[in-house]
């Protein structure tokens, strides 16, 4: 008999879940980012280095799920200074697939 682990690995591989599980994420913290009280645990949790991170990614489409969470947090004063003070517009300014990311 196949376990309930073992088909799931065999359906959906590692990478893909993982895949998915991100992008999971980017969108709730897109639809927190306007609100003041989600701010510091996400300053806490590393929400700028994941952004980031992402932002180096290949796959046009999470590159631009991470820009638009980003973009929530942007608005709040204290996660702009943090973006700018760890290098986010010195990332931005380097993608160099603007157009495929702002076509997603």
């Amino acid at each position: 008999g196949n376990s309930v682990e073992e088909m799931r690995a065999r359906l959906f591989p590692e990478s893909e879940v993982q895949t998915l599980e991100i992008l999971g994420l980017l969108q709730c913290l897109f639809c927190l980012g306007d609100f003041q009280e989600s701010l510091t645990p996400a300053i806490q949790c590393g929400a700028v280095e994941m952004f980031l991170e992402l932002s180096t990614w290949k796959e046009p489409g999470t590159v631009a799920d991470a820009l638009r969470a980003a973009s929530a947090f942007l608005t709040h004063k204290r996660f702009a200074n943090i973006f700018l003070d760890k290098g986010g517009v010195h990332r931005l300014l380097q993608l160099n697939h603007v157009t495929a990311i702002l076509d997603s």
